[in-house]
C-alpha cells in the first residue's frame, strides 16, 4: 500500500523520463487521506507530485500510518504543500517537476 499523485503528464509509453514534458493543465484540490494504515512496497510510501504550473491545493495527510521493512515510509513532495495532521510522515521536497 501506498499513496501516490502523480499529475506531472509525462510523454513515454515505455516509462516516465524526463524528455518530452508536458505540465498539466489541470489543479488537483481539497484531497484528503485519512485513517491509513498498512505497510509499502517501497520506503517512498507517499509521493505527490503536482504540475509546477498547476500545484496541488488543500491535500491533507490525516493519520496516515505506513511502514516498510518495520520503520515509517518516507513522503516525497514536489509542487504541493500538504496540511499534515495526527502521525503522518513529514514531507521532503524535491526539485520542482515541470
Amino acid at each position: 500500500m501506498f499513496i501516490i499523485i502523480d499529475w506531472n503528464i509525462q510523454h513515454n509509453e515505455v516509462y516516465y523520463t524526463l524528455f518530452f514534458q508536458v505540465p498539466s493543465q489541470i489543479q488537483i484540490s481539497k484531497v484528503i487521506f485519512k485513517n491509513i494504515r498498512g505497510t509499502s512496497k517501497t520506503k517512498d510510501g507517499v509521493v505527490l507530485i503536482c504540475s509546477k504550473s498547476f500545484p496541488c491545493d488543500a491535500i491533507e495527510l490525516n493519520n496516515v500510518a505506513l511502514t516498510f521493512n518495520g520503520a515509517p515510509v518516507n513522503a516525497k513532495c514536489v509542487n504541493v504543500k500538504p496540511i499534515l495532521t495526527g502521525p503522518t510522515p513529514n514531507c521532503t521536497t524535491t526539485a520542482a517537476a515541470v
